[in-house]
């Protein structure tokens, strides 16, 4: 059976070393299924940074705690439209998923990690971190990246002006 997420970060590392070996200085990392706006470029190389990502949406599985129950806590799974960016906690290896109001507007700010559906990233951050997947660890490569540019020193940012659609989404699904 072929490993789909090998594949993919085989795929990515094409890319990335071609970047690298003609000498361009950024690599923009957009996924087949999110639609940017037209000026994602010159609206993320403007923010002067080495990693910089725009936003899109996803669905994620959910816990859904209520506890308005006379009975207690209630928790059921459940589905939430969800930025596919992840925030600091306080233990240095947690982060958790930022929620749509906290991508709301237009917004700049560092983040743990982001995915790479829609990243502008540098050539220093390229000549020192592969993309890759680690066996035994469900973390897919947008998430390894991002802790291995973060633990190489590199800051990772999010800019919320920069809203893409993602078309794994329903038409009607709210994400921007």
């Amino acid at each position: 059976m072929e490993d789909v997420r090998q594949r993919i970060v085989d795929s990515r590392n094409i890319l990335r070393d071609y970047a690298l070996k003609n000498n361009y200085d950024y690599f923009l990392s957009l996924e087949q299924d999110v639609i940017p706006p037209r000026d994602i470029i010159p609206r993320l190389l403007g923010r002067n940074k080495k990693i910089v990502s725009g936003v899109y949406f996803k669905l994620y599985d959910v816990l859904i705690t209520n506890t308005g129950k006379r009975d207690g806590i209630v928790q059921k799974k459940g589905k939430a439209i969800m930025p596919v960016l992840f925030g600091f906690t306080k233990e240095t290896d947690k982060m958790y998923v930022l929620r749509p109001h906290e991508v709301s507007g237009s917004k700049f700010f560092k983040v743990r990690a982001a995915g790479l559906g829609c990243m502008l990233i540098h050539r220093d951050v390229l000549e020192k971190v592969k993309f890759r997947k680690e066996e035994g660890n469900e973390a897919y490569d947008d998430v390894l990246f991002c802790g291995d540019a973060y633990d190489q020193g590199f800051e990772i940012f999010a800019d919320t002006s920069v809203k893409s659609r993602h078309l794994i989404l329903k038409k009607g699904d709210v994400y921007k």
